[in-house]
């Protein structure tokens, strides 16, 4: 009931987040029930995350504690402003440079990028994390209470820690850039889908969230731009919780009738804790199970205040009610009557503190009200990055909700790989195995970290990988040839790379020396019977052709050189010589993606080029059943044909894509 409810959450102490001295390089504490949700079966696990700068370049061992992440999002709904959050707690970002437009997003590191402020290139980074666990029963009844950790760096306890590694990969948002989407989610389990509180769900989260369906990739959900709802539009507390349960309400009836009926369920749950909402902006977040976890002594009912706190009443009054009043009290709403508006900004917010229990004993002191901070919006940012760290909130999201590699591979083994399952590949990817056959499926080349050649990106399936590796190159186009791996690197912030010396199952990677051997992706494998990964489906493809050629015609081979790497390196841009005409034809998925190639031209070679008029191929298709029959006579009115068209079904279509894509026609023909 409501007096129950207020009694639970008002009638308790609230629990003191401690933090380390700041030369520790600790943040705050988190505690949360790990993988436990409508998806995962496994053992709950209540863990304690401390992170700082610390060990970018470590490899962790062990799939059970790896999580792959895909950022997805429609154009500019805030994908990159999140992910310097998740950079924040690994403490590769400023903490005061956070979802700041000049100082943040800095996994946008091209100069196209900067300047036109929107992601173009997936970026991928690795970032670890130090767990502390303790296990839950089915009834939310810790086992053995939670101990307060020390420094990351401390012996202490270490048998009751667990390492946690995130490899984050920050996608493009335009439909121009869509197939780096394709690229990552073909590498990763989970997708942290961003959607815009104001706008919902847009055009092109539907396109990426259905690939990421289509690939057996779990997705969890961001409502984003809350603050928008709160400052610009003044939303009343109950209209701010009907338009985020409106975005959880549109995604999940897509992910309904787009998920794979033999996968587990997909879909997002704000009780369950998959659904996180704040600002990216502004730096907060919140879920449920964040609020719980303030909560002192109420793990005996936690599965019932679970389930209250996710009602709408009780969710406006104790959660969107508190943080509205939050805003108010830095200023950036007017102050009403009924409230101490004679008080100065520290006093308001501290007051407002005291009377909320999930407040983590949270005050501020005399100096947070500086003159660095007098702008109500940047003192409201200092405010809700101290009470509800976007970061403690996502990274919390994901280690409960994100399946491991361990996990996602028993589900996506039978999607990913083309060969038969039940090989000694399959079963090597279906378990993860770091000791079975090496499997390692290569989504795109990089081109900006490496001086010897392209970079190959990607995920290692099966096995372990070690540089001096000779291994099968399969491409894809059917072809067979050798490849001896030169280095292997994970991924730091800005495109460095850190050179480790073995890579397990379920690991990301950027691999030297097998650029020749593939053609923008393949599959590397040291079994002499395996198959490949089955190819990506791209739902763009390079349909704007320009012509082009350079100013200084003495500088024609070296166009055609350098924008052949360019182009080896874009999944989805293509460039070739046209036998007929003899010219030069550069390919992209629109006109921002050739503006975006010709821009990387002239930065990397300093070549200016004319460029013709784009020529648009045109396809055709048949999208429904035609309702009337058409009738066709030969000549002397003897022999009649009559036909009637419809789309091909999906098993046709899969197999025109995949498996037969590079069969001769006759077998084709003959196999359909």
């Amino acid at each position: 009931t409501n007096v129950r409810l207020n009694t639970l959450l008002f009638g308790l102490e609230t629990l003191l987040l401690t933090k380390n001295q700041l030369n520790r390089n600790v943040t705050h504490l988190i505690n949360y029930k790990h993988l436990q949700s409508l998806r995962h079966t496994s053992p709950c696990v209540h863990c304690t995350y401390f992170a700082g700068k610390r060990n970018v370049g470590t490899r962790i061992s062990g799939a059970r504690n790896i999580r792959n992440l895909a950022v997805i999002a429609h154009v500019d709904h805030g994908k990159t402003t999140l992910s310097d959050a998740l950079l924040l707690k690994a403490g590769l970002l400023n903490k005061n440079n956070s979802g700041d437009q000049n100082c943040g997003r800095k996994m946008d590191s091209l100069k196209d990028e900067i300047d036109r402020g929107i992601t173009i290139k997936s970026a991928s980074v690795t970032l670890n994390y130090l767990v502390k666990k303790a296990l839950f029963d089915e009834k939310d009844r810790p086992i053995h209470p939670i101990k307060v950790a020390g420094d990351v760096g401390s012996q202490e306890d270490s048998d009751e820690h667990l390492p946690l590694q995130v490899n984050l990969i920050d996608s493009p948002g335009h439909i121009d850039f869509n197939a780096e989407v394709t690229a990552a989610l073909r590498v990763t389990d989970g997708a942290l889908v961003v959607v815009d509180a104001i706008e919902g769900k847009a055009v092109q989260t539907e396109e990426v969230l259905i690939q990421a369906l289509k690939e057996g990739v779990t997705p969890v959900l961001m409502i984003n731009k809350v603050d928008r709802l709160i400052i610009e539009k003044q939303l009343s507390p109950d209209e701010v919780f009907d338009r985020m349960q409106c975005v959880i309400d549109d995604v999940n009836d897509f992910i309904a009738t787009h998920q794979m009926k033999n996968l587990p369920d997909q879909r997002v749950s704000l009780l369950q804790g998959s659904v996180c909402f704040g600002s990216g902006y502004f730096g907060w977040a919140c879920s449920i199970d964040g609020i719980l976890d303030r909560l002192h002594n109420v793990a005996k009912e936690r599965a019932q205040l679970r389930k209250s706190l996710a009602k709408r009443d009780h969710f406006i009054k104790n959660v969107i009610i508190p943080i509205v009043r939050m805003h108010r009290a830095c200023g950036v709403l007017p102050v009403v009557k009924k409230e101490k508006s004679e008080l100065d900004r520290v006093s308001r917010v501290n007051e407002l503190l005291s009377r909320i229990p999930w407040s983590s004993n949270l005050r501020l002191s005399r100096k947070d009200n500086d003159s660095s901070h007098t702008e109500p919006r940047k003192f409201l940012k200092k405010v809700m990055m101290e009470w509800l760290p976007a970061a403690d909130a996502l990274v919390d999201m994901v280690a409960v909700h994100v399946p491991s590699p361990e996990q996602a591979q028993k589900w996506r083994a039978p999607i990913v790989y083309s060969g038969d399952i039940e090989d000694e590949c399959g079963q090597g990817i279906s378990n993860c195995d770091a000791q079975g056959p090496t499997v390692v499926y290569i989504s795109k080349m990089s081109s900006g970290a490496s001086q010897k050649g392209l970079l190959a990106f990607g995920r290692v399936f099966s096995g372990t990988i070690r540089p001096g590796d000779k291994l099968r190159a399969l491409r894809n186009d059917g072809k067979e040839t050798k490849a001896k791996i030169s280095g292997i690197n994970i991924c730091g912030i800005g495109g460095k790379m850190h050179a480790i010396e073995l890579a397990e199952a379920g690991q990301l990677i950027a691999l030297e020396g097998i650029d020749k051997a593939l053609d923008k992706s393949g599959t590397l494998t040291s079994s002499s019977k395996g198959k490949a990964i089955s190819h990506m489906r791209f739902s763009v493809t390079p349909i704007v052709q320009h012509s082009l050629w350079p100013k200084d015609k003495t500088k024609l081979q070296k166009m055609a050189s350098e924008l052949q790497k360019i182009t080896s390196a874009d999944p989805s841009a293509l460039f070739y010589r046209n036998k007929e005409t003899q010219e030069y034809i550069l390919a992209g998925a629109g006109e921002l993606h050739i503006e975006v190639l010709l821009s990387s031209l002239l930065q990397n070679s300093g070549i200016d080029v004319e460029v013709s008029k784009p020529v648009i191929a045109y396809r055709e298709t048949v999208q429904y059943a035609s309702r009337d029959v058409a009738l066709a006579k030969s000549e002397n009115k003897h022999n009649r044909l009559w036909i009637r068209a419809s789309p091909l079904n999906d098993i046709i279509v899969d197999a025109m894509c995949g498996e037969l894509a590079n069969t001769r026609l006759k077998v084709l023909a003959e196999t359909l």
